[in-house]
């Protein structure tokens, strides 16, 4: 036979005893300081298998009631964290971010004046350069020898300053069809900064006759940089 109650019924005390009733704050009290995911009305089942038979359940927990902020880590490498959730945002801040610019063009560049003097042959990228990260750049360039033959230079520019030099000799250049070259450099730590502007330029390298950077449709001439970790 049951009866029901229009008023809330207040218990003396928690229980002591098995058969005892269970108060609120005994209920609350075991699933957050108890350090456990659930309270089992029938423990028989593994957690959260069976929610007929389970009085609370946090979805959020791992197995066995943890987070991953909550579970110990032993710092290893350059991680420094102290438990797994850290360790994870540690390691995918480390991780490549990828493509940070790429700059395409299908017309060719050819030096004028004084050929042997760098020149700014069109590739540019002006981008956010994040701190102390590993940058790759890629040049796909087709240079050729309209002058005669000769050596071409090219030289890969930050904010005006000279950062590396990708040279060719005069035996592998053609003075009439232009030849496919990827230049790649790797910078092993990036200085920062907003707005920064890398280029590539060109020069005559043995004598002062006009050398080219050749570009179409079909074959254009590129700048690409990657953000490749640290």
């Amino acid at each position: 036979m049951s009866r029901k109650f229009l008023t809330p019924i207040v218990l003396p005390a928690d229980p002591v005893v098995a058969l005892e009733a269970a108060t609120k704050q005994y209920v609350d009290g075991k699933v957050v300081g108890g350090g456990t995911s659930e309270v089992e009305i029938a423990a028989a089942d593994p957690i959260g298998t069976n929610a007929a038979a389970e009085l609370w359940y946090d979805t959020t927990a791992a197995a066995g009631g943890l987070l991953a902020s909550q579970v110990a880590f032993t710092p290893i490498g350059t991680i420094a964290a102290t438990n797994v959730q850290s360790a994870i945002v540690e390691v995918e801040a480390e991780g490549p971010r990828g493509k940070l610019g790429l700059h395409t063009l299908t017309t060719g560049f050819t030096t004028t004046g004084t050929h042997t003097v760098a020149q700014d042959e069109g590739l540019t990228l002006t981008i956010n350069e994040p701190v102390g990260r590993a940058l790759k750049f890629t040049a796909m360039l087709r240079p050729y020898c309209p002058g005669g033959a000769n050596r071409i230079v090219y030289t890969l520019v930050r904010n005006g300053v000279n950062v590396c030099v990708f040279g060719t000799v005069t035996e592998v250049l053609s003075t009439t069809v232009a030849q496919s070259f990827a230049f790649t450099y790797v910078l092993p730590s990036s200085t920062g900064g907003a707005g920064v502007v890398w280029k590539i330029q060109i020069q005559a390298g043995t004598t002062n006759t006009a050398v080219s950077s050749h570009a179409d449709a079909s074959a254009p001439r590129q700048l690409l940089i990657e953000d490749i970790g640290v």
